[in-house]
């Protein structure tokens, strides 16, 4: 399992309709397994849940299962070390989460919102 230690919230400008990039940087045990993908959601600070996190791309190339299936080996060393990942995910947001937002906000007295 792994352990979430940073989380970076900022617009996503690559996409058409609205959306926020969350980037994750996660720090797990090698020797635990590998993270193969993550999944959540984004909530207000009330609670309720704005968008599904998918996704932003491919995680590529993992080396560490072929590792994990060589256990009692020359890779025991590396699998102990602790690994930190960037998971980048995005949240898409509709019109109607957008004016949620909006009034979250005016009810805030800095006129912020806490995801």
């Amino acid at each position: 399992m792994g352990l979430v230690e940073d989380v970076e919230i900022r617009p996503f400008t690559n996409s058409i309709n609205p959306a926020l990039l969350v980037n994750l940087r996660v720090t797990h045990e090698k020797q635990l397994g590998s993270i193969i993908s993550i999944s959540g959601s984004i909530m207000s600070e009330d609670g309720k849940v704005l968008s599904k996190l998918v996704d932003a791309k491919e995680f590529g190339k993992n080396e560490t299962i072929g590792k994990i299936m060589a256990r009692g080996t020359y890779y025991d060393k590396q699998l102990r070390e602790k690994e930190k990942r960037l998971f980048p995910m995005i949240a898409f947001l509709n019109r109607e989460v957008l004016d949620y937002i909006d009034e979250v906000r005016e009810r805030n007295p800095k006129k912020d919102v806490i995801i």
